[in-house]
């Protein structure tokens, strides 16, 4: 949507830039990381039911950076 996103998938990396897309197949080992500060993407997960995973691993936060502390359990 803006920025650079830096995508890995196993054994391949690729720099994002608005308009490109990557797709990770099921079962893939991959990570993410933001290379700008005002970067931005979106990212659709599917089949559905993930969203539950995000309701386990992280906390509500409102603000426009991350909190000093996370008070997240592990």
């Amino acid at each position: 949507m803006r920025g650079k996103v830096q995508v890995w998938a196993a054994d391949e990396s690729r720099v994002l830039a608005p308009g490109d897309i990557a797709v990770v197949p099921a079962g893939t080992v991959h990570a993410y990381a933001t290379l700008a500060q005002d970067s931005m993407f979106m990212g659709p997960i599917t089949p559905g039911g993930w969203d539950r995973f995000f309701d386990f691993c992280g906390s509500s936060y409102d603000k426009p950076l991350y909190p000093p502390v996370d008070a997240s359990p592990l």
